[in-house]
């Protein structure tokens, strides 16, 4: 049985949300700003930034991750 790979956007605020959680800055967007791909980048890095400093433990932002 093939595996249905996630949409390119949805993607893209994961990879964003991981780099914002691990505390890096968001000029390390690798997709272009005026794509949907980088709007959904920085919304993840934003989400995830947000819950690096409220402090969040890795198995509470998975958890996080997993109901988005």
């Amino acid at each position: 049985m093939r595996t249905q790979k996630r949409d390119p956007s949805q993607r893209a605020f994961f990879k964003g949300y991981q780099v914002g959680f691990q505390g890096h800055p968001d000029n390390k967007c690798p997709h272009n700003d005026n794509t949907e791909q980088g709007h959904e980048w920085i919304n993840g890095w934003q989400e995830g930034h947000g819950d690096y400093l409220r402090g969040y433990s890795i198995a509470t932002a998975q958890e996080r991750i997993a109901s988005l």
